[in-house]
């Protein structure tokens, strides 16, 4: 009697073990479901809770933290040696323009497929690429250079492939992006590295590195719920106003087709860059050649396609949806390499 007490106390206690260790390591993941759910059910509850939390300051917070423990050679690097960073390139003003501009009218109503041809031409996001890749252990310096080389130069990248693809010519306020640019991604970095030019300031950040993390996974999770919230908010109001200009079928389409071509992007630039570059590369440029910025595509979809007052929705869906897969690649890709030191670090025994 006693030993099958015994017994059964210990299972109890190896079954708690086990969930604790599951949710240790998942919290995140399911946090980030729950916050996604709920931003969605009750937006109005939701961005009343969450209104101070502007999307803008929280990434620029988050890059600051990750960026605190990013070494000024990397920065370096980057420059020296660009080919991770053309690939990017390549990826997110080669590859996504056309590919929404072939893919889109195959699979889309024709009033959607503006929205997903010029989400696929603006730049990068701003802080947000950075943000992922740091929570992934990937070169945060590649996916700055990202930032700042397409939000600088988006009179040329996004100008050029929207009059190529749709014959519109836009204007863009090139000066509000880079004065964005300086806030939201230079001004971080640079308080970052001159706290770390600090000898003692800069082992504190060396030894807190997982708390670094976790305040960074904050972060990304707070942008998800504010996108979600404006992204549901905003497929209401359309409905309201566009009762007969879509339905929940034409929805799920947008989303399949939205997440399909920021998957294809995401894994190409990850595949192709573990061919020729080390792992904490692809990871950079998975992630910086295949996000691209919101406010860019919503003000051109509504200033410049009045016409196609739905095309706003691939846009909205493209957002989210790449915060929620990257979110989800970034753990996979994490889990993958602790497994894999968990098996070099086992003893081989004979």
């Amino acid at each position: 009697m006693y030993l099958s007490t015994r017994t059964s106390r210990l299972r109890v206690g190896a079954r708690a073990i086990v969930i604790r260790s599951y949710f240790a390591k998942r919290w995140f993941m399911l946090l980030t479901v729950v916050g996604i759910f709920v931003a969605v059910q009750f937006p109005q509850q939701t961005r009343q809770a969450f209104g101070y939390v502007e999307v803008r300051h929280i990434a620029a917070v988050g890059l600051f933290f990750m960026s605190s423990s990013l070494s000024i050679k990397k920065l370096i690097e980057a420059m020296i040696r660009p080919g991770p960073v053309l690939l990017a390139l390549v990826i997110s003003w080669v590859a996504a323009p056309l590919l929404a501009y072939f893919v889109g009218p195959l699979l889309l109503p024709a009033k959607y497929v503006i929205g997903l041809i010029v989400v696929c031409s603006v730049p990068c996001t701003l802080a947000s690429a950075a943000v992922w890749t740091g929570m992934g252990g990937g070169n945060q310096a590649i996916a700055l250079m990202m930032t700042v080389l397409t939000n600088t130069l988006v009179f040329l990248g996004t100008t050029g492939w929207i009059i190529a693809l749709t014959g519109q010519e836009i204007p863009i306020d090139t000066r509000g992006l880079v004065v964005d640019l300086l806030v939201c991604v230079v001004l971080p970095i640079l308080a970052a590295q001159c706290l770390r030019a600090i000898s003692v300031v800069a082992e504190r950040i060396d030894s807190a590195k997982g708390f670094i993390k976790v305040v960074g996974q904050v972060c990304v999770l707070l942008i998800i719920i504010k996108s979600a919230v404006r992204t549901s908010e905003a497929l209401a109001e359309g409905i309201n106003g566009e009762t007969r200009g879509w339905d929940v079928a034409e929805l799920v389409q947008v989303a399949i087709v939205c997440g399909g071509v920021h998957t294809a992007l995401l894994l190409s630039g990850y595949l192709l860059s573990r061919r020729w570059f080390v792992h904490a590369d692809a990871i950079a440029v998975a992630i910086s050649g295949s996000q691209k910025t919101l406010p860019v595509a919503a003000i051109v979809v509504s200033e410049n396609f009045p016409q196609y007052p739905l095309a706003i929705v691939p846009v909205l869906f493209y957002h989210v949806l790449q915060l929620v897969i990257d979110t989800y690649f970034i753990d996979l890709v994490t889990r993958r390499i602790e497994s894999a030191r968990e098996v070099d670090d086992e003893p081989i025994t004979s």
